[in-house]
């Protein structure tokens, strides 16, 4: 998947009835110019053509957000995020390494879920309120899920 770039099947067909591929970027943020490329016999096709555009254009997806960056714009967002990383690490008395800073809380709890590798003979116990972006990869994770009511 691109931020900001996007391959996405054609209404046209091709020649052997099989559908057409494409696909769109912005150069810059929201309401820029969106120049769009079609004709591609497979998926694969078109995202490797994307791939060569925005990098022959030296655009890289922004991991914080939804716009396309310069290289030199993402390398400074890495660097922010690695002082962020360790600042945190600091307040939390442990080494930068074994902080991860997610896009979301979802995010978050999808890899820490996924990082304890659940199976069914596992049982793991949460309360009633609990959201969704724990109990969606905890159910399925294939645990047995055990929802108390909600503490005091």
């Amino acid at each position: 998947m691109f931020q900001h770039g996007q391959v996405f099947k054609l209404k046209t067909k091709g020649s052997d009835g099989q559908p057409l591929w494409a696909y769109r970027y912005r150069l810059e943020g929201r309401g820029s110019e969106r120049p769009q490329v079609g004709g591609f016999a497979t998926r694969e096709e078109a995202e490797k053509a994307l791939r060569k555009v925005l990098d022959r254009l030296g655009l890289r997806p922004d991991p914080a957000s939804t716009q396309v960056v310069s290289r030199a714009r993402h390398a400074e967002l890495l660097t922010r995020r690695e002082r962020a990383r360790s600042e945190l690490a600091s307040v939390l008395q442990v080494e930068p390494l074994l902080v991860a800073l997610t896009d979301s809380t979802t995010r978050g709890c999808q890899m820490v879920l996924a990082g304890l590798g659940l199976e069914s003979e596992d049982e793991v116990v949460t309360t009633d309120q609990e959201h969704f972006g724990l109990l969606g990869p905890l159910y399925a994770s294939g645990a047995r899920a055990r929802r108390v009511k909600r503490c005091r």
